[in-house]
């Protein structure tokens, strides 16, 4: 079968809540049309087995860096070898999908874009349980995330989605550590290359975690040495300018051009960014 879209991804341990919010991620997933290949990369313990019992192809050979760190440079690379549709998508490995993202691919196609990049907001939510994938799983995970769970900050971007000759080299970063999720968004606005807002499309459910793996979130995203390598490579934060797309894609499917001004939409976020902040001081 052509494939439409390569979802690639790079989990961590499979140990304690981040074995039961991969499993339940990754396994919702492969629930998506069969047009949809999955590939997983790393050698962390249990990707190997999770891979082999999902039926997903598993890349295990990863450049690290000096802390033993996965480099973004390696998995990009890796993912553009081995991926067979025209669309990439790369996404976090505690993010659960469902069929929303069909409607989201029209409304991608729609546009005839030849080069763009689309983000968007996830849902944040408590899920502590493996969940059940019976026939009415995906109503009942988006009802609960709608319920109890709250859109994310801006700041926070867990998915990217981009043609397959795009980002076939990137600079060196580290996995899971800061600056480079922005600068992926201010590199393509930079080259004019539209970057779209498909939140009202995708359903994007996150399971909330801790960052103990990285020694806390501030560490990891702002203080910590890899955090700072990464934004040395990104020529900075890139906070603002990298947050805010450049057009919307409403639950519809029509687009709409943004009357970009990153520091308004900032100003509308505070109450999030503000609150992501406390956390990040908190660790």
């Amino acid at each position: 079968m052509t494939k439409r879209l390569t979802i690639f991804a790079v989990p961590k341990a499979f140990e304690g809540h981040a074995d039961i919010i991969q499993r339940n991620a990754i396994t919702s997933w492969t629930f998506l049309p069969d047009d949809i290949e999955v590939i997983l990369l790393g050698n962390d313990a249990g990707v190997k087995e999770i891979a082999d019992e999902l039926g997903v192809q598993h890349l295990p050979n990863l450049k690290r860096n000096d802390l033993g760190t996965p480099m973004l440079d390696s998995v990009f690379q890796l993912a553009h070898q081995h991926a067979s549709a025209p669309t990439m998508m790369y996404l976090n490995s505690d993010i659960i999908l469902n069929r929303s993202i069909e409607g989201m691919l029209d409304a991608i196609e729609g546009t005839a874009a030849k080069q763009f990049l689309a983000i968007g907001q996830r849902r944040d939510f408590d899920q502590n349980e493996p969940l059940n994938f019976d026939a009415e799983w995906e109503q009942r995970i988006e009802a609960k995330a709608e319920r109890h769970g709250t859109f994310a900050s801006i700041l926070c971007k867990d998915y990217f989605v981009f043609p397959s000759s795009m980002y076939q080299t990137i600079p060196a970063f580290s996995i899971g550590r800061g600056n480079w999720d922005s600068w992926m968004v201010a590199n393509s606005v930079e080259q004019g290359i539209p970057v779209f807002d498909v939140t009202d499309q995708l359903f994007a459910g996150h399971q909330n975690h801790d960052h103990n793996h990285a020694g806390g979130r501030a560490k990891a995203y702002v203080t910590g040495a890899e955090a700072k390598q990464n934004k040395k490579l990104a020529g900075g934060t890139n906070y603002v300018s990298g947050s805010v797309a450049t057009h919307k894609i409403n639950a519809k499917g029509q687009i709409q051009r943004i009357n970009r001004i990153p520091l308004l939409s900032f100003v509308w976020d505070f109450p999030k960014w503000f609150g992501l902040v406390i956390k990040l001081i908190r660790g």
